[in-house]
C-alpha cells in the first residue's frame, strides 16, 4: 500500500476535508495525525496552530499535538513561519503559568517533526518525578521521536522547560523556563543545537554518562550549562556556571569557567561571539574556539 500525503492549513474553516490536497486540507495538525497511518507524511502550511487539545498518555496535562505513529510531520514554510502554540495555565501563579490547565505544545512517542516553532507551552506545577511536570514544549516517550530544524521557545516546566527526551538536530532552544532542572532540555539527545537565554535550573540536564550533547552551543543561560552531563565539540560560555551535579567528560570543546577538566583539547575561556546579546552566536575570526572541535 502506497504511503499517503496529508495537508494541513490553519486558514481552512474546519476539519471536514479529507486532507489529501491543499484544497481539502485539514485545519488542525491533530486531525491529520488522526487519519494518517504509519509511513504517511503530513505537510503543514504556514500559520499558527493553537486550537484544540488531545489527552497526553501518562499525563494529566493535555497537548496541542499528540503523535504516536511513525509518520513524518513537516512544515512547508519553516520554523519561523509555522507555530504550534501551547498555553499557560491562567489560574496558576506558582511558576511561569504551570498548572493543571496548561497545554503542552507536542507529545510524541514515534515519528519525526521538522520545521516548527513550539512556543507558549507549559506543564503541571507538580514537582514529583513524572510526565505531568516534564517537557513544556515537547514531551517524548523515548529517544525514538526525532526533531529537525525547530525552534523551542518560551515554554515552561518543572523539569525540561523546552523538552524532555527525544532526539534533536539543528534545533534552537531559546528562552525556556524550568524551576527544577533542564531549563532547555532534560535527558534528550542533542546534535548541532543552540541553547540560549534559557532560565532556571541547569540548561542541559542529561543525567547519564552516555547521553552527551554533540556539536552544540550552550550560551547566555542563567543557570549552569551542563548538569550531570559531558559533551563533545561544545561551545559553553556566558552561562551562570559551566557545571552542576555530576561532571562527565567534556572533549574537544570551548568551556568557560571550567576547572579541573583535564587535557581533552579544551579551551577554558570565553568564546567571543559576534553579538551574543542580540542572538548572533557566530564566532569572531579571533575567537580562541574557532576550529578547535574534532570533525571525527
Amino acid at each position: 500500500m502506497q504511503a499517503a500525503v496529508y495537508y494541513v492549513d490553519c486558514d481552512r474553516p474546519d476539519n471536514t476535508g479529507d486532507g489529501l490536497s491543499w484544497a481539502t486540507a485539514k485545519r488542525t495538525i491533530q486531525a491529520a495525525i488522526d487519519v494518517a497511518t504509519n509511513g504517511d507524511t503530513i505537510r503543514v502550511g504556514p500559520g499558527t496552530y493553537g486550537e484544540g487539545t488531545t489527552p497526553t498518555p501518562d499525563s494529566i496535562i493535555r497537548s496541542r499535538v499528540v503523535c504516536e505513529k511513525a509518520i513524518v510531520i513537516e512544515s512547508t514554510g519553516g520554523a519561523e513561519a509555522t507555530i504550534i502554540l501551547g498555553e499557560r495555565d491562567p489560574l496558576d501563579t506558582s511558576y511561569q503559568g504551570t498548572g493543571a490547565n496548561a497545554v503542552r505544545c507536542v507529545y510524541m512517542s514515534a515519528g519525526t517533526l521538522t520545521g516548527f516553532t513550539l512556543t507558549g507551552g507549559a506543564t503541571h506545577s507538580d514537582i514529583t518525578e513524572n510526565s505531568n511536570c516534564r517537557g513544556g514544549g515537547l514531551l517524548a516517550a523515548s529517544f525514538t521521536p526525532v526533531v529537525y530544524d525547530c525552534i523551542v521557545s518560551n515554554n515552561a516546566a518543572r523539569r525540561g522547560g523546552g523538552a524532555y527526551k527525544g532526539t534533536f538536530h539543528r534545533t534552537r532552544f531559546l528562552g525556556n523556563f524550568a524551576s527544577q532542572n533542564g531549563a532547555g532540555v532534560r535527558e534528550s539527545h542533542l546534535h548541532d543545537c543552540l541553547l540560549a537565554f534559557n532560565n532556571g535550573g541547569a540548561v542541559a540536564y542529561c543525567n547519564s554518562q552516555s547521553l552527551f550533547p554533540v556539536n552544540c552551543t550552550i550560551a547566555r543561560n542563567t543557570g549552569a550549562a551542563l548538569d550531570c552531563s559531558g559533551g563533545y565539540n561544545l561551545i559553553v560560555t556566558e552561562n551562570g556556571n559551566a557545571f552542576a551535579g555530576t561532571r562527565y567528560s567534556v572533549v574537544d570543546s570551548c568551556i568557560q569557567y571550567a576547572t579541573n577538566v583535564g587535557s581533552n583539547n579544551l579551551v577554558t575561556t570565553q568564546a567571543h561571539f559576534v553579538d551574543s546579546a542580540n542572538g548572533d552566536f557566530r564566532l569572531l575570526a579571533s575567537s580562541p574556539c574557532l576550529d578547535r572541535g574534532n570533525p571525527a
